[in-house]
């Protein structure tokens, strides 16, 4: 879920308030999402960090390449 977003979401037509509190897979190409949740499961299983390179769908259907590295952060819980 979407809870900051910078300036930069203009280049894809949006305001913060079209992204605020939605899923950001909402914004990834329909036909990549599940790669990219694979991705990220296979990182939280692994325990590792996960670089996935995917498409964004603009506003109006422009896409635009992204690359996101998530790593994984436990607590004590």
């Amino acid at each position: 879920i979407i809870t900051f977003i910078g300036p930069q979401i203009n280049r894809f037509g949006y305001t913060p308030e079209d992204v605020m509190a939605k899923h950001f897979l909402e914004f990834v190409v329909p036909e990549q999402r599940q790669e990219v949740v694979h991705s990220f499961e296979k990182g939280t299983k692994n325990k590792t960090s996960y670089p996935t390179e995917f498409q964004l769908e603009g506003k109006g259907g422009s896409r635009y390449w992204a690359e996101a590295v998530g790593q994984i952060i436990l607590d004590n819980s």
